[in-house]
């Protein structure tokens, strides 16, 4: 399995603090069946320099590598980042913010209103060649109350990621899950892991459920998704 939405590199956001942490959370992940891993930690240009933020993330990631072969841990790791959307997304050197060595960009949108200049942003960073990604987009009650908004991003050329957490526990949320992977709305299901305490990495969970709920080809789909 592919989890191409994580908090693990350690000291760079809200996930992982330690490299030992990250180590933890590694290891959870390898248990569950994961294969690869994409660091996706937070960056928002409004809230520090883009360069600032990529010499961090190398300097993390270099530490997490070496702690990975010192204890000789069977993952692959990918680069990339969440980024958090705004009128300047396009403005960004988005090159450096793909997952790494695709087009392909995981995108965190506004939690609480849907900036009605998305869609054009969106399709601005398409037309310079980019993909993005629409993180967790189940956790956006706008998207709840009006589904053609997302529909519309995904007729254009937007992929949908939403969370294991989000189908593991029942309730609304799981429902809302089920109903965007039925109609087709969801290309990638992902952890969004920051700790063993928030968002465990249990994507084998996820999987179960779906393959209950929608046949094992999709779930296999969604959590192998290739960029």
């Amino acid at each position: 399995m592919i989890d191409l939405h994580t908090h693990i590199l350690p000291g760079i956001d809200d996930g992982a603090e330690t490299v030992d942490e990250s180590i933890s959370l590694i290891r959870a992940e390898i248990e569950s069946g994961v294969k690869t891993i994409a660091l996706t930690p937070h960056f928002n240009v409004n809230a520090s320099e883009q360069q600032d933020y990529l010499t961090a993330y190398n300097t993390a990631f270099y530490k997490l590598h070496e702690a990975i072969n010192e204890h000789k841990l069977p993952i692959r790791l990918i680069q990339g980042a969440e980024v958090a959307f705004t009128s300047l997304s396009p403005e960004l050197d988005l090159d450096s913010l793909c997952y790494e060595n695709t087009n392909t960009i995981l995108i965190e949108l506004p939690m609480t209103y849907y900036p009605p200049y998305s869609r054009e942003i969106l399709y601005r960073m398409q037309l310079d060649g980019y993909t993005p990604m629409i993180a967790h987009a189940e956790r956006y009650a706008y998207f709840a109350k009006k589904p053609a908004l997302l529909e519309k991003l995904v007729q254009t050329g937007a992929l949908v990621q939403i969370n294991a957490g989000s189908l593991i526990k029942k309730g609304k949320i799981r429902r809302r899950a089920l109903k965007m992977i039925s109609r087709g709305l969801v290309h990638a299901i992902a952890t969004d892991t920051h700790s063993m305490a928030m968002r465990p990495p249990r994507l084998d969970m996820a999987h179960e459920i779906v393959a209950k709920k929608l046949g094992t080809e999709t779930a296999q789909r969604l959590v192998n998704f290739e960029l």
